[in-house]
């Protein structure tokens, strides 16, 4: 099983909100004492681990795959009258 990084970060973003939100609730219902400070930074904690895995997207979205810059976009093309490749 290969791991992807894109719903890997999708899933830690959508547990940071989770704590962050259940936290808030938690305080305002049942534990007033409760330091939200510190669940806050546990939720973004939780995202920013994955804040490589979303930097590299982009960055590969913006300069695209190291491979393709060493490939030639088309294959050269062939003289209709001869068949041979010019250059």
């Amino acid at each position: 099983m290969e791991l992807k990084g894109k719903p890997l970060s999708l899933a830690a973003k959508i547990l940071g909100a989770t704590i962050a939100v259940g936290a808030l609730v938690l305080k305002a219902t049942v534990s007033p004492a409760l330091d939200i400070d510190a669940a806050i930074k546990t939720a973004a904690f939780v995202v920013v681990i994955f804040a490589p895995v979303d930097l590299s997207m982009v960055m590969g979205n913006i300069f695209g795959p190291l491979g393709a810059a060493r490939k030639q976009p088309y294959p050269p093309e062939r003289s209709r009258e001869t068949g041979a490749i010019p250059g």
